[in-house]
């Protein structure tokens, strides 16, 4: 499973940053799934421009580092400000189950 959302916040004076969180389990023999692990990555970044001509923005990322990017809804442009915080949540996780195979 992948999942990935962005918001749009005001920014209250935070600075871009990046966080990761883990979490793994393993389970007794007879349940399923038989373990699963999930990492979630938090980015958060400040908008630096906006062009509504060009339908691209800028974010100041993690390091200083400056990516432009372009929107995939121009509408979605008109409602972010410049120095906005832009929080990015991007999440994996896999379950697996496993049973042993008979040998013939």
């Amino acid at each position: 499973m992948r999942n990935l959302t962005i918001e749009v916040l005001e920014n209250d004076g935070a600075q871009p940053g990046q966080g990761v969180m883990t979490a793994s389990a393993v389970n007794k023999p007879d349940e399923v799934p038989g373990g699963m692990e999930m990492v979630t990555t938090i980015t958060t970044a400040t908008v630096q421009e906006i062009d509504l001509e060009g339908n691209t923005f800028k974010l100041n990322m993690p390091g200083g580092v400056v990516k432009q990017f372009t929107a995939r809804n121009p509408e979605n442009l008109k409602q972010a400000a410049v120095g906005d915080l832009v929080v990015i949540t991007a999440t994996e996780a896999i379950a697996a189950y496993m049973v042993e195979v008979p040998s013939d």
